[in-house]
């Protein structure tokens, strides 16, 4: 089901790319997909009081590949993610969450960084206990460093993702000066 899955990805990924202006390096868009499974999850108390504001339950970490594109840097790329989570209405099979503290990292071939800070909420269906659900992602993110390429950067935006029992994929649309 997960390769389906990706090759659905891949195929909305290649379907947007040619809807993408040649020109849209030159207007300070930042747009890339990305995709991955879920690489950490810790609910501990300690851990998520001392990495989380008040009120998080949980810290969950991704991590994968992608591609982006932006006015420095065209191609693929590595990403990580980490981010803390709680619910706020959970009902057997149906739930809502916000997301905080997030913070999101591209990694070129060559080693330039940039990172995006972000926070926003999810919906969440399934079966924890089947291991099978679907999460939808909404977030909003602001540049908050770069490296190499990305020195300097900043800029803002929307990230996108689902969650389908343990594996995202996802893309960030924006701006990046």
């Amino acid at each position: 089901m997960r390769t389906a899955f990706r090759g659905m990805i891949l195929a909305l990924a290649v379907l947007l790319m040619a809807a993408v202006p040649a020109t849209a390096a030159d207007s300070h868009e930042l747009w890339s997909m990305f995709q991955g499974p879920t690489v950490g999850f810790n609910d501990d108390p300690d851990a998520v009081a001392a990495r989380c504001p008040d009120g998080f339950q949980w810290i969950i970490q991704n991590a994968g590949d992608g591609w982006v594109q932006t006015p420095y840097y065209t191609g693929s790329v590595s990403f990580e993610n980490e981010h803390c989570s709680a619910w706020l209405a959970f009902n057997p099979g149906r739930a809502t969450g916000r997301i905080g503290s997030g913070m999101h990292t591209f990694t070129t071939p060559d080693g330039d960084v940039l990172t995006l800070a972000y926070h926003g909420g999810f919906r969440f269906a399934g079966d924890l206990d089947v291991g099978v659900w679907q999460s939808n992602v909404e977030l909003i993110y602001t540049v908050v460093d770069g490296t190499g390429v990305f020195a300097g950067a900043s800029g803002h935006g929307l990230i996108g993702a689902v969650d389908n029992s343990g594996f995202g994929s996802g893309y960030v649309l924006g701006t990046l000066y």
